[in-house]
């Protein structure tokens, strides 16, 4: 852990000297914890908060990833108790149909295929006003089949979608409270 502190000090300060920041991402899925060759380290949004706290540099924030904010359990609150400059960069992405136990890393379903509350996720990112980058990491079979422009529309329309949900569904939330 301070080998990781004072490494990603070093590097935080060289990149704050030309005006970028670093987000770093926690990993979630079980798989990672519990296979006798890996090593836990930071799977959970808290541990990581506490890391870049101990970093101490004012460019590092989090990579907030969708699939391991639900492989880890979280809850949209936890993303809202957030601010926006401790999110660096953010990917949206989707899990398979099946038990927290048995997700794995490196499959992913198309965003809005999956389980995730993704709408949720979107909506909990927009009320703590976070308006940079979302990227998609799917691991996905399907997708790396087809052509890569399709595969890229598809996953646009997704990720649109969801978004608009996310933000249509904020609007109208919004509207009840204030009429009634």
């Amino acid at each position: 852990y301070e080998l990781c502190v004072r490494r990603f000090r070093e590097i935080s300060q060289v990149l704050g000297e030309f005006g970028i920041r670093l987000g770093l991402e926690w990993v979630a899925p079980r798989h990672y914890r519990t296979e006798p060759d890996k090593h836990p380290f930071i799977w959970r949004m808290d541990q990581l908060l506490d890391l870049i706290d101990d970093i101490g540099e004012p460019n590092v924030g989090m990579l907030v990833d969708s699939f391991h904010w639900f492989n880890a359990e979280h809850t949209a609150a936890d993303i809202e108790a957030l601010s926006p400059d401790q999110i660096v960069f953010v990917h949206i992405n989707d899990a398979p149909n099946r038990p927290l136990d048995d997700q794995n890393d490196m499959e992913r379903e198309i965003p809005g295929q999956g389980i995730i509350d993704l709408v949720a996720f979107v909506r909990a990112l927009h009320t703590v006003g976070y308006d940079g980058c979302m990227d998609t990491e799917i691991f996905n079979r399907k997708l790396t089949d087809m052509p890569n422009r399709q595969a890229a529309l598809m996953v646009k329309e997704a990720v649109e979608t969801i978004v608009t949900q996310a933000l249509a569904n904020r609007a109208a939330t919004n509207n009840s409270t204030s009429t009634g």
